[in-house]
C-alpha cells in the first residue's frame, strides 16, 4: 500500500461537516400557560419518508396527537407533527430521558419552567438546554479550543474582516482536534480488538509501540467523507492498519463484529444525523415577556433559529421570562389594608374610651 501524503483526512471530516445543509426542518412550539401546565408541538419537514429517521426522532406513542402529510407541489415531501399537553413542565422533561427509538434521545435536552412569586405578579422563567452533541470525548476539546475560540468558530463572518480570519486559524486547530479525536476513538476500539485475536504480529506492546507511527500514515490518507460510507471509512482505516502492522489478520477485527468498531460508526452516524438537520425553537410565554436570550421576539413568542454548531461543542441554553399579573392580589390587598384600616380605628376608639 502506497499512502498518499496530503493530510487531508480531518479536513474532509470538518468540511464534511461545515458544508451539510439541513435536509430535515425541525420546529418546536411550546405554549406555557400561567397555571406552569404547557403544549408542546414537533414539526417534522423532510424531502422523503426520512422524516421518521435521523437524530431527534418523534414520538410515535398513542399519548400524543400526530399526523402525517405529503405535498407534491415541486418535489416529494413530507410534513410530520406531533402535539401533547402536560399538567407540569416535569413531565414534558421525562418525554427526552428515555433512551429509545420513539423518543427524542439523540438530541438531549432539558426543560425547565420556574415560578417566583411577588405578589401583585408572578414571574415565570423559562429554560432549555441542548446538550453538548459530540460523541467523540476521549480527547478534550479545551486541549486545542478555549473557550472564546469556540465562541468564533461556528459564527458567520465577512470574508476580509479581522474575525474571519482569526476564525480560520480556529478552524484549522479545529479540524486537527476533530480528526485526532475520531482516531482515537478508532486506536481504542483497535486496541480492544486485537487483544481478542491472539495474533503474535498484533500484541497490545506491538499496536502500543507503533501508534505514532500508525497515527502519521491515518493522517496522511487521502480518505474522502464524501464518497465512502461507514463501512468503508473502517475498511480503509484497517488497510492502514494493515501497512503499518504488516500482517492481513487485523482484518479478522471486523470479521469479528467488534463492538468497539460498532459504536464508532454509530457516532459517525449521529454525527451526520445531526449536522443534516435545521433546528426552530418556538416559545409563547404567558403574560407580559420581559426578558430573553432569543434573537426574535414577537409580542410574547419568542424564536430561536439554533445552528448546530452552537451545541456541538457545548451546551445551548435558551431562557425567556414573562410576569403575570395576580389580579386576585389588588382586592385581596384592598381588603387587608380595609381590615389593618379598622382595627387602627377600634384600638383608637378603645384607648380614648380608657
Amino acid at each position: 500500500m502506497k499512502l498518499k501524503r496530503r493530510y487531508v483526512f480531518i479536513s474532509l471530516i470538518f468540511v464534511m461537516l461545515m458544508t451539510l445543509t439541513g435536509c430535515r426542518e425541525i420546529t418546536t412550539t411550546t405554549r406555557f400557560f400561567s397555571d406552569g401546565s404547557c403544549e408542546r408541538t414537533v414539526l417534522i419537514e423532510g424531502d422523503s419518508s426520512d422524516v421518521f429517521s435521523g437524530s431527534y426522532p418523534l414520538p410515535l406513542d398513542s399519548s400524543w396527537t400526530f399526523d402525517i402529510k405529503k405535498d407534491t407541489s415541486e418535489k416529494v415531501k413530507y410534513f410530520y407533527s406531533a402535539k401533547k399537553s402536560f399538567k407540569r413542565v416535569s413531565d414534558l422533561n421525562n418525554e427526552y430521558l428515555y433512551d429509545s427509538v420513539s423518543t427524542f434521545s439523540k438530541v438531549a435536552r432539558s426543560i425547565k419552567l420556574k415560578k417566583h412569586f411577588r405578589w401583585f405578579f408572578t414571574i415565570l422563567t423559562y429554560q432549555e438546554i441542548y446538550r453538548d452533541a459530540n460523541p467523540f470525548k476521549q480527547i478534550p476539546v479545551s486541549d486545542y479550543l478555549t473557550a472564546d475560540e469556540i465562541n468564533i468558530l461556528f459564527i458567520d463572518e465577512e470574508d476580509g474582516s479581522e474575525i474571519a480570519e482569526n476564525k480560520k486559524k480556529i478552524e484549522k486547530k479545529f479540524e486537527i482536534w476533530f480528526g485526532i479525536s475520531v482516531f482515537e476513538e478508532f486506536y481504542q476500539a483497535f486496541l480492544q480488538g486485537a487483544a481478542q485475536l491472539g495474533d503474535s504480529n498484533l500484541t497490545q506492546e506491538i499496536i502500543l509501540s507503533k501508534k505514532d507511527v500508525l497515527t502519521k500514515n491515518v493522517l496522511a490518507d487521502t480518505i474522502s467523507f464524501f464518497d465512502i460510507d461507514d463501512e468503508n471509512l473502517l475498511d480503509s482505516l484497517i488497510t492502514i492498519c494493515e501497512y503499518t502492522f504488516q500482517t492481513p489478520g487485523v482484518w479478522k477485527l471486523l470479521e469479528k463484529g467488534n463492538y468497539t468498531f460498532r459504536e464508532l460508526k454509530n457516532k459517525l452516524s449521529t454525527i451526520e444525523n445531526v449536522w443534516a438537520e435545521g433546528y426552530t425553537n418556538e416559545v409563547l410565554m404567558p403574560g407580559l415577556l420581559i426578558d430573553t436570550n432569543a434573537e426574535t421576539v414577537e409580542g410574547n413568542k419568542v424564536v430561536w433559529e439554533v445552528g448546530t454548531g452552537e451545541f456541538f461543542l457545548r451546551d445551548f441554553e435558551m431562557w425567556a421570562e414573562s410576569r403575570i399579573n395576580n389580579r386576585w392580589a389588588i382586592p385581596v390587598t384592598a381588603v387587608i389594608l380595609v381590615v389593618i384600616c379598622i382595627g387602627l380605628v377600634i384600638t383608637v376608639f378603645r384607648r380614648r374610651k380608657i
